[in-house]
């Protein structure tokens, strides 16, 4: 059975940031891979029938001029009818970044910013909770640390690491979950999991088509 190389599985499957990027600008998407995903505890009360796009107005690399385009930001309210919304960032992947927690820190402040001068708050009032998401697809597995604590060179005995940042992100990491379990979920997120792995020719055909039932 002949198989599909490194190479030319990344061509038929593309994992460039764009593409992302677009499938993850459909609600749907976005439904699914939190609601199969993130832990129940954490999302159990969000409506997703208030998902809602945001515009990111802020440029996270200064030595670019350019947006970057690879960060989707959503928000949805906490409750049904609820005045109260969760800032949803996802951001992308394709390599190991060791300094992923501190690019989450200064995305995080500067969206609280962002939502700060947009809706004018006043002194007293509060910010909406965000919950970032890292999707990697990389081969290899994910290494870095997922907190702004583990890179701090200090010992947690120390009377100073009350005052350090303390900043995570939720990581999925796709190659990482079971075969077998990706399998048995029938969903479009969990097919673009499966499809992030190297395939034989009929394996590939084979997703593809299941893919044509699930749209």
């Amino acid at each position: 059975m002949s198989r599909i190389p490194s190479s030319l599985h990344h061509t038929l499957v593309p994992d460039s940031d764009s593409l992302y990027h677009r499938l993850f600008a459909h609600p749907r998407m976005v439904e699914g891979l939190v609601r199969e995903f993130v832990p129940r505890r954490l999302v159990a009360d969000l409506d997703f029938s208030g998902l809602q796009r945001v515009n990111p107005k802020f440029h996270p690399n200064r030595r670019s001029a350019r947006r970057r385009e690879a960060d989707v930001i959503w928000r949805l309210p906490i409750r049904e009818g609820s005045d109260r919304h969760l800032y949803l960032l996802i951001e992308f992947q394709s390599d190991i970044d060791a300094w992923m927690a501190v690019r989450t820190q200064v995305y995080q402040g500067l969206l609280w910013q962002q939502v700060i001068d947009e809706q004018k708050f006043q002194a007293g009032a509060l910010l909406p909770p965000l919950l970032l998401l890292v999707l990697y697809n990389g081969e290899r597995r994910w290494k870095a640390a997922t907190t702004t604590r583990e890179l701090i060179v200090l010992s947690p005995d120390s009377p100073l690491w009350f005052w350090q940042p303390r900043v995570h992100y939720y990581l999925f990491d796709m190659a990482a979950f079971p075969q077998g379990e990706l399998a048995r979920r029938s969903s479009l997120v969990a097919l673009l999991f499966r499809l992030e792995r190297r395939h034989s020719l009929e394996g590939l055909q084979a997703l593809l088509n299941e893919g044509g039932r699930l749209a």
